[in-house]
């Protein structure tokens, strides 16, 4: 029996020359499809796009049909059968599309993922999900745009659990144990309602549906309930490929644009032999792709929303009038986040470069591949203004105006982005813009050939930019390039594993704080700080130098001497345990040096990270 039937109406002109509609079977419209495609196939698939993209009637409610067989008496009596096979064991409904091809990727099927992912868990696990795949038999390029895809919203996840997209092809949720299914329905559902079915569109089915789960469990909070959903790094199922992967965006007719490709895939090789400008473009621009910065940048920003500050935020800059900014925040914190992702992705940087001074592609691709620390050590941002002064747009000129005002170095691109929250946030999202943009770098290895690097001009400075020291990639980054520790990140070896890597990250009970590069500015903003709880004699014991020796590098320091990096090098390779005794230092001192809450300060205590990381990432 049928589910559900889509309504099909065609146009009739009367006797009288007026318009009537007359609903028709589905053997009359596809006759119909039939006759035109054999005439005009351009036009067949025109009415094909029109009538399922446009006409609401003839969409696939797949919410209200999810929604029914939640509800459906079978459901609810497997979840009964299962319960009484295993009184103690978590029951999951697993939400799926009919498309799916595999359920095996890898080592392991996706039920085994996620049997082991819940029995590891030290907390309830309410949502899982492993992703989907498409492979290169299928379509390469559409594997390609997947795959990093996927490897972005894994990677994301590592920051801010419930900011990805759970997808419906494939997704878990936890059924309470005094429930025989979901306590939460699917919101806008009318299966039985055909008016207002009219209404329905198609978008983010599980994400909302999530957002259900955790009002009623988390009191609505993402941040309280992202420890209990896991978007795991292994076990992927594949599915078909989807048309709206190869075809461009809608235009204004509802019919859309074939994406045309020109790269080489050498099957025997299984990687591109060639890639051009505009198929990394197509790549990027993937429908739902996490890779494409808005995209990207939306999600981080409404899963930051429970710190959002007051409505109004003042901007000032060198004693001048602030701007004050009250309305379009969204506009204006999705650009900048928009901006600092696409700062860490190797693909966005390539496209920009390439596009800006005809760089050989896969070339400059490599160069990130080959060091992606020194790639991205000169913090100098490419701001997208959303709009140049003479915009028409409020909204655009708005962001545009505010950026171009109060933004000059990298510094005060961060510190504006905190004037919004409640909380120190914007670290945050530099350090899940880094990680996603290495783990493009897995997927590059794996689908582009390797070509030799020769571009001496990428790490060229310019003469009024100062050069940074940039320092070996910790053990911390080594782990998520998928580069085991000791080894160069350049070799590229197992870089396949750089998710799965992060994934083990993520699983350990401490906080991965990003590595602070040794420069005369960190080493006295060090210093400082500690000096407000500590005598610089202290500092000079601890550290093993000289007295008088910390008072001079603060007040007279101009270059990084011996006795600089000894001091840096004390502090970098000590514990937080180490630090405390040795300055004599308590907890209570540490938030006064830092103003930092003591929750955050126990945690960088508990962590296995360097002092000197995690003191930066929480000085404010």
């Amino acid at each position: 029996m049928s589910l559900w039937e889509p309504q099909w109406i065609k146009r009739e002109l009367t006797t009288s020359g007026q318009v009537r509609c007359v609903e028709v079977g589905f053997d009359e419209v596809a006759e119909y499809y039939k006759n035109l495609k054999e005439k005009d196939i351009k036009l067949a698939h025109a009415f094909l796009q029109v009538n399922e993209g446009e006409h609401l009637n003839s969409i696939v409610p797949y919410r209200e049909l999810r929604e029914t067989l939640l509800r459906d008496e079978a459901t609810k009596g497997l979840v009964r059968r299962s319960r009484a096979r295993s009184s103690t064991a978590p029951v999951y409904v697993a939400f799926m599309d009919a498309d799916v091809l595999s359920f095996r990727t890898g080592k392991k099927g996706i039920f085994s993922c996620y049997e082991e992912a819940i029995s590891r868990s030290q907390v309830p696990l309410h949502g899982l999900t492993t992703g989907y795949t498409i492979s290169t038999i299928q379509h390469p390029f559409a594997s390609l745009a997947v795959s990093f895809d996927l490897a972005t919203r894994q990677a994301l996840s590592i920051v801010f659990p419930l900011a990805p997209y759970f997808p419906e092809p494939n997704a878990a949720l936890l059924i309470l144990d005094d429930h025989d299914t979901l306590e939460v329905s699917f919101p806008g559902t009318f299966l039985d309602n055909t008016a207002k079915r009219a209404q329905y569109r198609s978008p983010q089915e599980v994400p909302l549906l999530i957002t259900e789960v955790v009002k009623v469990r988390f009191k609505g909070s993402k941040i309280q309930a992202g420890p209990h959903f896991k978007f795991l790094s292994e076990g992927a199922i594949e599915t078909e490929l989807p048309c709206r992967f190869l075809q461009n965006r809608k235009k204004k007719d509802g019919t859309k644009n074939a994406k045309e490709f020109n790269g080489l895939f050498s099957s025997e090789a299984g990687k591109f032999e060639a890639l051009s400008h505009q198929d990394l473009i197509h790549v990027r621009n993937t429908s739902q792709s996490h890779m494409k910065s808005r995209d990207w940048s939306t999600y981080v920003y409404n899963y930051l929303g429970e710190y959002m500050g007051s409505d109004s935020v003042q901007l000032v800059e060198n004693n001048q009038p602030g701007a004050i900014v009250k309305k379009r925040k969204d506009q204006f914190l999705i650009s900048m986040f928009s901006t600092l992702h696409s700062f860490y992705s190797p693909v966005a940087v390539t496209l920009r470069e390439v596009e800006a001074h005809g760089y050989n592609l896969v070339e400059y691709l490599f160069s990130f591949v080959k060091d992606y620390a020194s790639m991205t050590s000169r913090k100098i941002l490419r701001v997208t203004y959303g709009g140049d002064s003479g915009s028409k747009v409020k909204s655009t000129k708005l962001t545009g105006d505010l950026l171009r005002k109060h933004i000059r170095t990298y510094d005060d691109f961060l510190s504006i982005i905190d004037k919004f929250y409640t909380q120190p946030i914007a670290k945050f999202v530099e350090r899940a813009s880094q990680i996603c943009g290495m783990a493009e770098l897995p997927i590059i290895i794996r689908y582009v050939q390797l070509v030799p690097v020769s571009l001496p001009k990428i790490l060229t400075l310019q003469p009024s930019e100062k050069p940074q020291e940039v320092k070996q990639p910790s053990a911390i980054q080594l782990q998520l390039s998928g580069v085991p520790a000791g080894t160069k990140s350049s070799t590229g070896d197992g870089a396949e594993q750089a998710v799965e890597r992060a994934d083990q990250l993520r699983r350990q009970p401490t906080i991965g704080y990003l590595a602070v590069n040794l420069t005369l500015p960190n080493v006295k903003k060090l210093l400082g700080r500690l000096n407000r709880r500590c005598a610089y004699a202290t500092i000079d014991g601890f550290a093993g130098v000289k007295a008088g020796n910390s008072w001079r590098v603060v007040n007279k320091a101009k270059t990084l001497s011996s006795n600089v990096k000894t001091i840096w090098t004390k502090f970098s390779s000590s514990t937080w345990d180490q630090v405390l005794t040795g300055l004599n230092l308590s907890m209570q001192d540490l938030t006064h040096v830092l103003n930092a809450d003591m929750k955050g300060i126990q945690l960088a205590k508990d962590g296995s990270s360097r002092f000197v990381d995690a003191f930066f990432i929480l000085e404010k």
